[in-house]
């Protein structure tokens, strides 16, 4: 498992759960503070490379590939659609045929899919994720708006995701259950298609 943004610690419940997890970061400082906070736990391994270019890793080398707030950072670049691209790019490159690539983006569907439909991913699935209560305490403070019902109550508890639903779906879902997509973080699950479901290239 390949694993984008090291400044979280969820690798640390991959590696408790069986996970050897590859944690990449553009930032040497970022990666020398997880090597160091991390050292003995041998199933992480911590790696500087930039996220749209990454000769060092071979093709097709990873089952899976989680992204938290990678592709949203690389957005708010002057050049962000296209290195959004280059970016999408290299996790298709890296993925075996049929791995998952796993988005948790503050970006909604209309923000995210039109982005993510252009890499021709075999399927896409989104979710959508409660927002903590305290996220959610702050722009009500600053808005007025009343807090939801299925808020989780602090950012480390379970929490009850919606979905999934097929990309062509979730508008319509969003709709029909009257959602408000201030209250969520969007999670969206990629495949990278089966050889045999490939397109060859032009």
């Amino acid at each position: 498992m390949i694993r984008l943004t090291t400044s979280s610690n969820i690798q640390e419940g991959m590696a408790a759960d069986g996970f050897t997890v590859t944690n990449v970061d553009i930032s040497p400082v970022v990666i020398e503070q997880m090597k160091h906070q991390h050292a003995d736990i041998h199933s992480l391994d911590y790696m500087v490379a930039d996220c749209r270019d990454m000769p060092q890793l071979e093709s097709s080398r990873f089952q899976s590939c989680i992204d938290k707030g990678t592709l949203d950072a690389v957005l708010c670049s002057q050049s962000g659609q296209i290195d959004a691209t280059k970016y999408l790019h290299e996790i298709d490159r890296l993925l075996e045929p049929g791995g998952k690539f796993l988005l948790i983006s503050l970006g909604a569907p209309a923000a995210r899919l039109a982005l993510l439909q252009k890499q021709l991913w075999g399927d896409i699935r989104v979710l959508l994720l409660p927002k903590p209560l305290l996220y959610l305490q702050s722009d009500a403070v600053m808005t007025g708006r009343p807090l939801p019902l299925n808020c989780a109550a602090n950012k480390d508890e379970p929490i009850q995701a919606l979905g999934p639903w097929p990309a062509s779906e979730a508008a319509q879902e969003l709709a029909s259950q009257q959602l408000d997509t201030r209250d969520y973080f969007f999670a969206y699950i990629c495949t990278k298609p089966q050889l045999s479901e490939q397109q060859p290239e032009q």
